[in-house]
């Protein structure tokens, strides 16, 4: 199982098993822009928000995928805001 995620800005995520792996799990998004991406606490599944474009209007959603990147979820929202 994957647990080291870079979501870059562009909508691709990739899995790895640790720094050193050199084959981590490549998934394109269907978002224009990531805006943010975590673990659940217990590990087991990625959210990932961020916008797309529908026909003239850009929208927001979060998507929730397990450890092999696998589609679990949807989650159509008005906007995400995310605190530190």
């Amino acid at each position: 199982l994957k647990h080291l995620c870079l979501a870059y800005i562009n909508g691709w995520v990739y899995l790895y098993d640790d720094h050193q792996d050199i084959n981590p799990l490549k998934l394109k998004t269907e978002y224009q822009e990531i805006i943010n991406a975590e673990w659940s606490p217990q590990g087991d599944i990625l959210a990932v928000g961020g916008t797309y474009q529908d026909q003239y209007e850009t929208k927001y959603s979060v998507n929730f995928y397990n450890g092999s990147l696998k589609l679990v979820k949807v989650l159509k929202v008005r906007l995400i805001l995310f605190y530190d």
